[in-house]
């Protein structure tokens, strides 16, 4: 009797639409070229502006400004501020690309310093030895950190620097199209995906938000939120708007499109996407198996040591998974998984079970030993 051939898996744990990928509607990408050839400072087309403000409306921000990435963002905003006396205050986990930004301000001498990750006392203390009078304070972190499962505590910092007359940045690429208004234990991820800001129920004159939609919309465009008379400043003193492309008309059409069909179907959306969170981490915590501490869809394998790490990293591929080999804080290796609205519940029940199936029999070959944790799985030595 011939043997029955294995079936190769290809799921894909490993991108970031959080929320899947969106239909739009090719016969309306009717754009009369992708660019009108002019730097946004002579000519702004007027849907440039108008989805400029709807993203930043939905974040509860005043006004709004377009750029092609996060990077072109963050190195506009801090050479706007490099002119200005400021001292930027930066946590020390917050991601790159800021940073990058960062290093415009580095250039003019300013003062940059790090404070510990979701620290309000170092934040405390570090301002406390560097701010002096006539310096504007400058709190820069991510919004919501999907390694911690949690948000920044951004009311703590707001209480530290409004006294000082200082501003919070925060880079909301992660809580986007993801976090919301009005969130419930039942509905942690609120309504309506305007992120950080409006999850936290912060509306703030002293606050500016740079988020890619890249991730839980799928376009690859960039918007700076905040007050508008702050935005206004920075619109006209904008060395981008001089001096690079803006985002093509088509990627502009795109986020039209997919701000309307959010409104439709991006709370259904984010339901499926919780629904998939929770079925994948109860699929493992029942054997014992540790993972993030979050309802957010990027998720890690937690408690183990590198060497059982990379041994289930391995056999994951072999089994045709896409996942990331990643570190944490502590820089300790954890496999991590990235949880989409449009996969099945079987593909995470499968994921689940395939973790479990390759953990027993790693440990059954001698090569790792456990004892269980009440509450917390399995901790391997070798």
């Amino acid at each position: 009797m011939q043997k029955k051939k294995k079936r190769k898996r290809n799921l894909d744990f490993s991108s970031a639409l959080y929320l899947g990928n969106w239909q739009l509607d090719d016969q309306s990408f009717g754009v009369k070229g992708l660019s009108t050839g002019k730097p946004l400072i002579m000519a702004e087309p007027l849907a440039s502006q108008m989805m400029a403000e709807r993203l930043a409306g939905m974040q509860g921000l005043g006004s709004g400004l377009l750029y092609p990435s996060t990077l072109h963002l963050f190195w506009d905003l801090f050479n706007f501020f490099s002119l200005y006396p400021i001292a930027v205050f930066v946590d020390e986990n917050a991601y790159p690309i800021a940073r990058w930004g960062m290093e415009r301000g580095k250039l003019k001498g300013k003062i940059i310093q790090p404070f510990a990750h979701r620290d309000v006392n170092s934040l405390k203390k570090i301002i406390g030895k560097f701010y002096s009078s006539g310096i504007k304070p400058i709190v820069v972190a991510d919004g919501f950190c999907p390694q911690c499962g949690k948000a920044s505590p951004l009311h703590s910092y707001l209480e530290i620097i409004q006294p000082l007359n200082g501003l919070l940045i925060i880079d909301d690429t992660q809580g986007i199209g993801i976090l919301g208004r009005r969130p419930t234990s039942g509905n942690p991820y609120g309504y309506g995906g305007g992120g950080t800001l409006p999850w936290l129920g912060i509306q703030n004159e002293n606050v500016l938000a740079g988020s890619s939609l890249a991730k839980a919309f799928g376009i690859p465009m960039a918007i700076l939120g905040g007050s508008l008379k702050l935005i206004s400043h920075i619109k006209r003193q904008s060395l981008m708007r001089v001096h690079c492309s803006p985002p093509s008309l088509l990627t502009v059409e795109g986020a039209r499109q997919i701000f309307s069909l959010n409104k439709k179907e991006g709370d259904r959306r984010r339901s499926q996407l919780l629904k998939r969170v929770y079925l994948f981490q109860s699929g493992l915590k029942k054997h014992g198996i540790r993972t993030t501490r979050s309802f957010f869809p990027v998720q890690s394998l937690k408690g183990m040591n590198g060497s059982l790490i990379q041994a289930i990293f391995e056999k994951l591929k072999q089994e045709g998974i896409q996942c990331f080999l990643t570190r944490n804080h502590v820089f300790h290796p954890e496999i991590t998984f990235i949880i989409r609205s449009d996969h099945s519940l079987e593909e995470v029940e499968e994921l689940a079970n395939l973790i479990v199936k390759i953990i027993n029999k790693i440990d059954s070959s001698g090569i790792f030993s456990y004892k269980w944790v009440k509450n917390t799985g399995y901790e391997y030595f070798q």
